[in-house]
């Protein structure tokens, strides 16, 4: 029988609790608002979830292998804390690895929300032993590299912010303290915001208006793209990824913008970042509590 995990997924707006099967498999699972209790008692709620589909699958709690947690980062994934007060406030310093264990008596292990998304992603896809890159667009930035099954970390157990490397010496202050950084231009937060500086109701509005011909609209697509291809032409100077796999909210509409801009920039650029397959996230199957089983092993 295939073992058993606990699969939890924490953002800054929702929390999905699952189990997940050794092979990949999501059994189950639910969802609920990430700040709508204190931290302990979304702790509780967590466990009361986990323990409500192990009862749908006729099991123990304690049958579980495990309890695999991916988390909005910051996190200290050796010290088993949160480290987050952007997006999870009340939650920085949050012990959450020695809460789980204690609540629910199991083996705990915790990680980075985009490394956990890159290891569901690389299963799926079947990239386990490639260099991946993954990039999630969402209301920040955040990225994850990953070669031959091992996750690239920064040291001390932390997850490396290369949301925050600097592209641009434009751009308002990011509360990385720096202006410019790619999060503060390419996050779907920064991009709406952007559009609307220029008079567009929001980047959708801009977009469309750039199809249909718009010199203003225009002259912004152009900027962006430029900052997209300075941000990844430096990931991918670092890392040589085979594959770079865009993700996150901004992505399920703009994959195909994108992924053309990237490709521009790769034409003539293989002696310092060789070719790469450039891949959507996959929209449908969880990857995060996937990955967030992967990570027991």
């Amino acid at each position: 029988m295939n073992k058993l995990f606990g699969t939890v997924d924490i953002g800054g707006t929702k929390i999905m609790a699952g189990i997940t099967d050794e092979t990949g498999c999501i059994k189950s699972y639910e969802k609920f608002p990430t700040l709508e209790l204190q931290v302990s008692d979304t702790m509780d709620k967590i466990i009361e979830c986990l323990k409500r589909q192990c009862g749908d699958l006729s099991i123990p709690l304690s049958q579980l292998s495990g309890i695999g947690v991916v988390c909005a980062g910051p996190v200290d994934a050796a010290g088993g804390t949160v480290e987050n007060p952007y997006t999870l406030p009340g939650w920085d310093h949050y012990p959450l690895v020695q809460v789980l264990q204690e609540r629910s008596g199991l083996p705990v292990k915790l990680e980075n929300d985009v490394n956990g998304a890159l290891l569901g992603e690389v299963v799926i896809k079947g990239l386990t032993e490639k260099r991946v890159l993954m990039i999630a667009f969402g209301t920040g930035i955040g990225a994850a590299f990953q070669a031959q099954g091992r996750l690239y970390r920064a040291g001390l157990g932390f997850h490396p912010e290369l949301g925050h490397i600097i592209i641009s010496g434009e751009g308002e202050t990011c509360y990385c303290g720096h202006k410019g950084c790619f999060e503060s231009l390419w996050s779907g937060t920064a991009l709406h915001k952007r559009a609307k500086q220029r008079g567009f109701g929001d980047f959708n509005d801009l977009f469309a208006q750039w199809k249909s011909g718009n010199l203003k609209a225009a002259a912004f697509i152009e900027k962006i793209q430029t900052e997209l291809q300075t941000a990844v032409w430096n990931l991918g100077i670092i890392f040589k990824p085979e594959a770079v796999i865009l993700g996150g909210g901004i992505m399920s509409t703009y994959f195909p913008f994108a992924s053309n801009t990237l490709q521009e920039d790769m034409r003539d650029n293989g002696d310092f970042v060789p070719p790469y397959e450039i891949l959507q996230a996959d929209p449908e199957r969880n990857p995060a509590l996937i990955g967030a089983m992967r990570l027991f092993f």
